[in-house]
């Protein structure tokens, strides 16, 4: 859009003084001053570099010229930017309250649901799928699926997302004129790996794979079988976000699962399976302002040199509720085989899409 901008509107853009993502103009605003950026929601610009955290001289000339001058700089995520502006004190009352730079949700939801280490990611079963999880070193995904953040940390972060996550269970609920306890009943009835039947569940144009045409593509799977179908549509959720996060290199030993269907034990016990990973309940409803309101306090804590590790400012608030599944030997093994067909399948129908 930066590109865009500046070469449609040159005049425009000569005369523009900084160019601000939302999270930093709303830390101007609350400052009152021009704010920097994190390095958690400058990555996502795609004009940082990610091995330095700071912007990447080559991706700046590429867009626009001049444009280094107009941004705001990049800064740690723990940084303290200000103080409340007086017009916040005076008009409304509020108190000289530290101003932390702001970041986006997807750090900042690291960060609320207690990713402060490689090994653990988190899993949103929401109207998408997300998964993401925290890297030591700044891997990046060959197939371009994957993004890669600056994590609050200092660490990085990785993060897929699929578009047919909720959107796609609500479908098979719907064809087969279920409602959810029945979509429950149905998945804990069938065997997992379900007789080797498999589903590309596309009723959507899809991200990861890319798939501009959609279509829901079905291998040795009776149509007509509302049980087996069901199955079908998880299990594929699953093997997708084991299949399109393993670029991060991490090896995962705990999911934390949040997100309307994270309340589903059977779908959660076809995640641990398939990941072959313990999966615990994460009771946050909002795990982005969580994460926004913990970096507040570890940057505040660091400002009045009484520092606290991340394991101390997340106790007692980004923690999981409990353990929801725990993989099961014999269908980690019967998903270990699957996976495979499953890879192949998913390769040859996106490339006919």
């Amino acid at each position: 859009m930066i590109r865009r901008f500046a070469l449609r509107e040159p005049a425009a853009y000569a005369a523009t003084g900084r160019i601000h993502l939302v999270s930093s103009f709303l830390a101007s605003l609350l400052a009152g001053h021009s704010a920097p950026l994190d390095p958690g929601d400058a990555s996502g610009m795609n004009l940082m570099d990610i091995a330095t955290a700071q912007w990447s001289p080559e991706a700046l000339e590429a867009t626009a010229a001049g444009l280094r001058a107009k941004l705001p700089t990049i800064v740690p995520a723990s940084t303290v930017v200000g103080t409340l502006a007086p017009y916040w004190q005076v008009r409304h009352g509020c108190g000289p309250a530290k101003v932390v730079v702001w970041s986006g949700d997807n750090p900042c939801s690291a960060i609320g649901t207690g990713l402060i280490r490689e090994g653990r990611v988190a899993v949103s079963l929401g109207t998408s799928d997300t998964i993401f999880g925290l890297m030591d070193a700044p891997r990046v995904d060959a197939a371009g699926d994957g993004h890669v953040f600056g994590a609050p940390t200092g660490a990085w972060m990785g993060l897929t997302c699929f578009r047919n996550g909720s959107l796609a269970r609500e479908r098979v609920r719907d064809d087969y004129r279920m409602d959810w306890p029945a979509f429950s009943a149905a998945l804990a009835a069938t065997p997992p790996g379900n007789g080797g039947a498999l589903m590309l569940p596309w009723f959507e144009p899809e991200i990861t794979p890319t798939v501009a045409r959609p279509g829901v593509h079905r291998l040795g799977l009776d149509s007509s079988d509302a049980a087996a179908n069901v199955r079908a549509v998880v299990e594929a959720q699953m093997m997708a976000l084991a299949r399109h996060s393993a670029w991060m290199g991490v090896a995962v030993d705990v999911v934390h699962a949040t997100g309307g269907a994270a309340v589903n034990p059977a779908i959660l016990q076809v995640m641990a399976d398939v990941m072959n990973a313990e999966v615990r309940e994460f009771a946050v409803a909002n795990s982005a302002a969580l994460g926004a309101a913990l970096r507040a306090v570890h940057a505040d804590r660091l400002g009045s040199n009484r520092p606290a590790g991340w394991d101390e400012v997340i106790a007692g608030f980004a923690e999981p509720a409990g353990v929801a599944a725990r993989p099961v030997p014999a269908n980690v093994r019967v998903y270990a085989d699957m996976r495979p067909r499953y890879a192949a399948f998913e390769v040859e129908r996106a490339a006919r899409a």
